[in-house]
């Protein structure tokens, strides 16, 4: 994702949607369809997608183990959070329980300090943004 620079232009909520389709694993045998945020995030899953699937398939050819598939399931639960939506709001959306809710987003915001180590100043720059925006509320004042 960094290679590609698919986070470039993005706004912090739309870094942080993206970012979750690497953290989020839906508890569902089947997922539901997941709604993307914006056009722009859609378009960056797509590319993201494809990117997967070439690692996949090196992954296959090389027979070593597996990376999972991506889950655009909390994208718009993160988007909508990041932009600042009231936390009752957010959890009415999803049907999530706020312990679960607050444990994805503390795994997008551990990849999301992990991007700011090692991306360009760019992606490190808009990393840092969305991690706040995300590390707010509950999410900041749980030890999770």
């Amino acid at each position: 994702m960094l290679a590609e620079d698919l986070l470039r232009g993005l706004s912090p909520a739309e870094a942080a949607a993206l970012v979750s389709t690497l953290v989020y694993e839906s508890r569902e045998r089947t997922p539901r369809t997941a709604e993307l945020p914006t056009g722009e995030v859609v378009a960056r899953y797509g590319r993201l997608e494809d990117l997967w699937r070439r690692v996949r398939r090196a992954e296959e050819s090389n027979l070593v183990e597996l990376t999972r598939e991506l889950d655009p399931g909390f994208a718009a639960t993160a988007f909508h959070w990041a932009e600042g939506k009231p936390l009752e709001d957010v959890l009415i959306e999803t049907d999530m329980a706020p312990g679960d809710f607050v444990r994805t987003c503390k795994q997008l915001l551990d990849l999301l300090r992990q991007i700011e180590d090692v991306g360009s100043d760019d992606a490190a720059a808009l990393a840092a943004e969305a991690r706040a925006s995300v590390n707010r509320g509950v999410v900041a004042y749980t030890g999770l």
